[in-house]
């Protein structure tokens, strides 16, 4: 399938989601782009580089939209490194000066934050439950509301939040193959294995119509049984 009706397919909810990364997003991945109602445009000076050992790098100043928030410039530097060396995948990102750096170690199977308030380190355990710098977590949801806490997660500006989830929707750029969605070479993108705690996050920062519709569903009230 061609990059142009992968970027006509995502905006199928609430306006248009267009992939800010040149890989196809990983199975799934445009379904979970687009039930949110944001905005995530490549920037026009785009640049992709092929490094030394197979290494790539991508920056851009992508556009990104959020109701309510506005739109706004971000900088975004991808760093990806090949299986053979780790596998690593690092997004830099730069809001009006404030720089949030997400960097995925599969060996781990840990996604570490940095940012003003220092580092935060966040686990997938083999359970698929989460630790967030060694305190456990049963799933996603709970695992943000530990990161919520941390002076980090509340210094990283919404619009970061949501280009960077936006970028962990796509395969390791260094990975050979890396545009084919179903090559199963491939290791999957951060938010494919960090689902639940991707969709959290995500919420945690974004006025998403899918999040509100989610956190603000009340649950029915048990009915009294009435003795005579």
């Amino acid at each position: 399938m061609s990059k142009a009706l992968f970027l006509g397919a995502s905006a199928l909810v609430g306006g248009s989601l267009a992939i800010s990364a040149t890989a196809a997003p990983g199975p799934g991945a445009l379904q979970r782009l687009a039930k949110h109602s944001l905005a995530v445009s490549k920037g026009a000076d785009h640049r992709r580089v092929n490094l030394a050992r197979g290494k790539v790098k991508t920056t851009e100043t992508a556009t990104v939209v959020l109701p309510g928030f506005g739109s706004r410039a971000v900088i975004g530097v991808i760093e990806d490194v090949p299986v053979a060396d780790g596998g690593h995948q690092k997004a830099t990102i730069t809001d009006r000066g404030q720089t949030t750096t997400f960097e995925y170690v599969p060996a781990s199977n840990t996604l570490t934050i940095s940012g003003a308030g220092g580092d935060v380190a966040v686990a997938q355990n083999p359970d698929h439950s989460y630790s967030v710098n060694g305190r456990r977590a049963g799933n996603g949801a709970a695992a943000v509301a530990l990161l919520r806490k941390t002076p980090t997660w509340k210094a990283a500006s919404p619009h970061s939040v949501v280009l960077a989830y936006s970028y962990a929707q796509h395969p390791n750029m260094a990975a050979k193959g890396s545009n084919e969605a179903q090559n199963p070479a491939v290791p999957p993108a951060v938010c494919s294995i960090f689902e639940d705690f991707c969709e959290a996050a995500l919420c945690d920062k974004s006025p998403s119509k899918a999040c509100r519709i989610t956190m603000t569903k009340k649950k029915a009230k048990p009915t009294k049984k009435v003795i005579r």
